[in-house]
């Protein structure tokens, strides 16, 4: 039986960006994979996640670096929103 990732397993991977242990780069690319594997989402939440994994990819190669966290932050709190349902999708 393999393990689903949650809502906190996306609370852990920021963390551990904030904490310096992964790059934005791998924050981008885990953040993708477990968004990809959550399980019962809407058509609507696995779209508004999937253009949060986009604006990732934006934050990565636009804003300098030290604006990265809040932006980072900023998109996990509406990711977070999106998977408890909260987001109106």
């Amino acid at each position: 039986m393999s393990e689903q990732p949650t809502a906190e397993d996306l609370g852990g991977l920021l963390r551990r960006y904030l904490d310096g242990e992964v790059s934005v780069g791998e924050l981008v690319a885990e953040f993708e994979r477990l968004t990809f594997k959550l399980d019962g989402l809407t058509r609507a939440q696995e779209v508004a996640l999937a253009g949060l994994v986009n604006e990732l990819e934006t934050i990565r190669f636009t804003l300098p670096e030290e604006g990265m966290p809040a932006a980072a932050g900023e998109v996990f709190s509406r990711a977070f929103a999106v998977v408890r349902g909260d987001s109106g999708g």
